[in-house]
C-alpha cells in the first residue's frame, strides 16, 4: 500500500532523508533542523493493524511491525521514550497533524489532503 508522509501546512520542510523520518517516528529526532525555532517534532502513528502503518514501518524503518512494537516494548520498560500517538484513520492523523504545528504522519497515498496540511517528500 502506498502512503504519504504529511506535515502542517505551516511547515518550511518539504523534503526530509529517510532516516530523518525514521528517527522521528523513533523519538530520536526531536528537532525539526531545518526549522529554526520551530516546534518540537510531534509523530502520529496509524493503529497496528493499519495496512498503511505496515508499509511505512517496511518502508521507513525497513522493519517489521513487530520489531517496531518489541523497539517500543524496550524503551517503555527502560523509561526512556513513549511510543507516537496512534489514531485509527486517515482523517484523524490529518486532524492531529492539522492542530499540531510540529506534526508529522502519514496516511494512504490516495487520500485527499485539506489545506491545513502538505505532503512532506522523502528521499532515499
Amino acid at each position: 500500500m502506498e502512503f504519504r508522509v504529511i506535515v502542517h501546512a505551516s511547515n518550511p520542510v518539504d523534503a526530509l532523508p529517510q532516516d530523518d523520518v525514521a528517527k522521528m517516528f523513533r523519538r530520536q529526532e526531536k528537532a525539526w533542523k531545518e526549522w529554526d525555532d520551530g516546534p518540537r517534532v510531534e509523530p502520529v502513528d496509524q493503529k497496528w493493524s493499519a495496512p498503511v502503518r505496515v508499509s511505512f514501518t517496511q518502508r521507513v524503518h525497513g522493519s517489521s511491525p513487530r520489531e517496531i512494537r518489541t523497539y517500543w516494548h524496550r524503551q517503555i520498560f527502560s523509561a526512556r521514550e513513549a511510543p507516537p500517538l496512534q489514531r485509527d484513520t486517515d482523517e484523524e492523523v490529518i486532524d492531529f497533524v492539522a492542530s499540531t504545528p510540529g506534526g508529522i504522519g502519514y496516511v494512504t497515498a490516495d487520500t485527499k489532503l485539506p489545506a491545513t496540511v502538505k505532503e512532506l517528500r522523502i528521499e532515499e
